[in-house]
């Protein structure tokens, strides 16, 4: 998330802790994706304050839960992670959901903070306690579990609406003409936006960049923010991702070993090479909420003709719903296989079974 500057300001997310009387915290199990267990809330808006994000989360997983909220926001936590690097800080806020019964009735006792707790104080010291005004409820269950198609619809939904797929070329309504007809790729008013010093240097280095556009963008599902594509491409470079042969000035990479170490020692994230992915593996990566840089054939934003073969590109592939997988191609040549999404069958034809998954 930018300020209207442009300078990074921090992602905020808000979560509510629901509590039963025998102090038992009320965890959503999402079983479409992640497989974890969660407080109701999630990441706030552009304009969005915490508690209206944890109010709006929570809503909208009533159908499933029966959960509601009312009354002024109690702060219970303020929580912290600072990423290496110069990248803005991820702040959450965890509030008092109210104390609710096995029946769906909120418990008679209530207890009052003997102080109002601001974020900068911190979790207030007093013990949790009911809403004032209409309470919570929930279903009898004591653990409510999101259904498979609105979690994964709502993912779905906050990925395209939160994220814009980075593409290698800096003007994406040139990556036909480009990858098709010939056009010089070096050719682009928007080459500035990429972070090249200079249009020789974007020239030089924009078709070599698939992998480089799916770390941003990993960058930006992850934290909200993240360099350019350049200041990117320099610091896998002084870690060896990318190689230029003295003698003919070719460039190999990216290459998966040095990259990661990149990605885990500068940009904060948990990266792990895996040269040999079979389709089943790749799919267990995605269950388990990781997203995945996979080598596939550039040809794969053709999908109706036949492979040409396996490998040589990257995408970035964020989630699965059932046997379908969602990714960013960042040479695509339309929006829709930008954003694009295909059946595994269909998808393993380009895939040449090795990656890199980011967490």
């Amino acid at each position: 998330m930018r300020s209207t500057s442009g300078a990074p300001v921090s992602m905020v997310w808000g979560a509510v802790a629901f509590t039963d009387s025998a102090g038992r915290t009320l965890m959503l199990r999402d079983t479409s994706r992640h497989r974890r267990r969660l407080l109701p809330g999630g990441v706030a808006d552009e304009g969005e304050t915490p508690w209206d994000a944890s109010v709006r989360e929570t809503r909208e997983t009533h159908e499933e839960t029966g959960l509601h909220l009312t009354g002024p926001p109690r702060l219970l936590a303020v929580d912290t992670l600072i990423p290496y690097g110069t990248r803005a800080p991820m702040v959450g806020f965890m509030f008092d959901g109210g104390i609710i019964t096995p029946t769906g009735s909120a418990s008679a006792t209530s207890t009052t903070p003997t102080s109002s707790p601001t974020p900068a104080s911190g979790p207030p010291k007093s013990p949790r306690s009911s809403w004032d005004g209409s309470p919570p409820s929930m279903p009898p269950a004591a653990e409510a579990t999101r259904s498979t198609s609105t979690t994964a619809r709502h993912r779905e939904q906050q990925m395209s609406s939160h994220l814009t797929t980075v593409t290698q070329f800096a003007s994406p309504d040139l990556i036909h003409a480009i990858v098709y007809e010939g056009h010089d790729q070096g050719d682009d008013p928007r080459w500035p936006e990429s972070g090249a010093p200079d249009a020789d240097t974007y020239r030089r280095w924009c078709g070599h960049m698939c992998g480089i556009a799916c770390l941003r963008m990993a960058l930006l599902v992850r934290t909200g923010t993240a360099p350019t594509l350049f200041e990117l491409l320099d610091g896998a470079r002084r870690h060896g991702a990318y190689i230029e042969d003295d003698d003919t000035g070719a460039i190999r990479g990216m290459i998966y070993a040095p990259a990661a170490v990149y990605v885990r020692t500068e940009l904060g994230l948990q990266a792990d090479v895996h040269p040999e992915l079979p389709m089943p593996g790749l799919l267990d990566l995605l269950d388990e909420g990781r997203l995945v840089v996979a080598s596939v054939h550039k040809e794969i934003r053709r999908p109706d003709r036949p492979a040409p073969g396996k490998g040589g590109h990257l995408v970035l592939v964020t989630h699965r719903q059932g046997d379908t997988l969602y990714f960013r191609n960042p040479s695509g040549t339309t929006a829709g296989t930008r954003t694009a999404r295909l059946d595994t069958a269909t998808f393993a034809r380009f895939f040449a079974g090795r990656g890199i998954s980011l967490n």
